[in-house]
Parts: C-alpha cells; sequence; structure tokens
C-alpha cells in the first residue's frame, strides 16, 4: 500500500508543510520519505512537487527513473524505495548544536562538540558583541559559523578578527571571494554550482534541496549532510543517506527538530551525549496529517 500524507506544523520561521510518503512492502518493512520543498530555496513549489507525486505515485516500482523529477520528491520517493533495503534501526548520528546567537542565554553547549551558530541575520557588530558575552561557553567548541552571505567582506573579516579565540571549523558561505583567508564551507555556492574553482574545507549538502551526486565528494574536503527543516523522520532519512552511500560521518546539521513547536509523531528523537538517537517506528499523532493519495503497491 501507498500512501501520501500532507502535514502543515507551526516552527519558529512560521510554517512548514510538506507531504509524507509510507509504502507498506507486504512482510518486508515499511518504507518512509519526505517530500519538502522549502519556500524561498527549492526550485520547486509545494504545489509543483504535489503535481509531480501524484504523477509518479500510480506507476510506482523498485526501478523507477526519477531523473525528471525535482530535488525534494527524488529525495522522498529514493528515502521510502531505499527503506525496504535498510535495518530498521539507525545508528546514533552526531550531530552539532544549533545556536542563533541573540538566544545564547537559552542555550545548552554541553551535549555538542560542534556549534553552528546563525550570524548573518544580526549586524556584525551586534554578533561580536555577543560573542563576546558567550566566550566561556562557546571557548571549548568547534564553531561553524554561518554568514550565510550576508555580510561584506570586511564586516567578516572584522568578526573573524574580534573572536581569536574561537576554534574555528569554518565560515559557511561568508562571501564568494575565494582569498577569504580563514577556512570556509560553501552551501548557496555548492548548490548553484559555482564553486568548481575553489578550494573549500567542507561542502554543505541538502538533499530536500539538490539531487544527489556522489562525484561531489571530493578527497580531502569534508562532506556535511544538512537539514531544510524537515520532519524528525526526514533527519533519519537524511542520516540514512549518509551511511548508504558511505560518507563519513562527520557531525550533521540535523538540530532543526527543535524549532517546532507542536510533535507531529508519538514517538520522538532523543539527544544523547551529542547525537541523535532516531525511533525504529513512526506513528502520526491524531489529526496532524491528512490522506491525499492511496493505493497498493
Amino acid at each position: 500500500m501507498i500512501t501520501l500524507y500532507h502535514y502543515r506544523r507551526p516552527f519558529h520561521l512560521g510554517v512548514r508543510e510538506g507531504f509524507i510518503l509510507k509504502i507498506d512492502f507486504s512482510k518486508r518493512n515499511v518504507g518512509w520519505g519526505e517530500v519538502a520543498p522549502l519556500p524561498g530555496y527549492s526550485l520547486e513549489s509545494l504545489e509543483q512537487a504535489k503535481r509531480e507525486l501524484l504523477e509518479l505515485l500510480p506507476n510506482l516500482r523498485d526501478n523507477i527513473d526519477l531523473t525528471p523529477y525535482s530535488p525534494s520528491v527524488q529525495f522522498g520517493v529514493k528515502s521510502a524505495l531505499s527503506s525496504q533495503f535498510d535495518a530498521p534501526e539507525i545508528p546514533p548520528v552526531p550531530i552539532n548544536g544549533l545556536l542563533y546567537l541573540e538566544r545564547l542565554e537559552k542555550f545548552d553547549p554541553s551535549p555538542y562538540s560542534t556549534i553552528k551558530i546563525k550570524v548573518g541575520h544580526l549586524s556584525s557588530r551586534e554578533a561580536i558583541r555577543l560573542m563576546d558575552l558567550g566566550k566561556s561557553r562557546l571557548i571549548s567548541k568547534k564553531l561553524r559559523i554561518d554568514v550565510n552571505q550576508a555580510w561584506s567582506p570586511e564586516e567578516t573579516l572584522s568578526f573573524a578578527e574580534s573572536c581569536p579565540w574561537m576554534d574555528l571549523e569554518y565560515f559557511e558561505d561568508p562571501i564568494e571571494n575565494q582569498d577569504f583567508p580563514y577556512p570556509v564551507a560553501h552551501d548557496t555556492l555548492f548548490r548553484k554550482g559555482n564553486a568548481e574553482n575553489a578550494k573549500p574545507k567542507a561542502l554543505i549538502y541538502k538533499p530536500t534541496l539538490q539531487c544527489w551526486d556522489q562525484a561531489a565528494i571530493k578527497k580531502g574536503v569534508d562532506f556535511i549532510f544538512s537539514s531544510s527543516y524537515e520532519t524528525e523522520l526526514g533527519l533519519m532519512q537524511i542520516a540514512k543517506l549518509a551511511y548508504r552511500e558511505k560518507v563519513p560521518i562527520l557531525p550533521m546539521g540535523l538540530g532543526t527538530y527543535c524549532l517546532f513547536k507542536e510533535p507531529l509523531f508519538k514517538e520522538a528523537v532523543e539527544l544523547k551525549e551529542g547525537k541523535l538517537h532516531f525511533p525504529n517506528n513512526w506513528t502520526f499523532l491524531e489529526g496532524k496529517v491528512n490522506a491525499i493519495f492511496r493505493m497498493s503497491f
């Protein structure tokens, strides 16, 4: 049986919605996938993804060619089909802490060895001030600073030079200037294909936004799997993809589960010693999803 569900869920940026695909493989595992284009970042809209799914699902089979479809649809359908061959359990996954710097007082850094700090929505001066206030709590952690191309080169350099105590892993999407003197990670540039001649320390891969390409994994460059505000089930499928493709497991950007204001499932993920533990089964809470498609598989 194939069932497609629609969900709509409040979180700290407003509302997140998408589709959950469930495939019952008779006596085999249940397959789960999530299709949730991210407004403002995905090329496809939620409505386009829905049209693609309703076109694709009546003809679904194990060897179906998914290349004509959008990244979010490819990720969700591949996840569901691949699940029949996966073990139901998944090893605990290391994640980075996710810190919006202005919320430092409410953030507990203790479980994490690595913390991603979002600063691009702040002025560089305000970010420097807050980093100084949080120095004692952050000085022992590896830091990933996400600028999101929001600052000028001068502002980014000023921030770096004002925080010489940082154990800096990289700046994420600081500027397009390849001569930036600090380690960088490419997220937007990687997704847009504008980083071919650059030499980043890491590439940020978000399966909902970008189709999987094994050739993108380069020797000497870290490959960081990250979320696009998917549900907890979607986060599990991102982690499963990393294990399935045998990518070296580094702290992933999967801490976004804590940004949702209401649960969607009876089961919950657990954070222990900086690692996410996923349940083996998923059950929707009553009234949280609507089935919009069903057929035998």
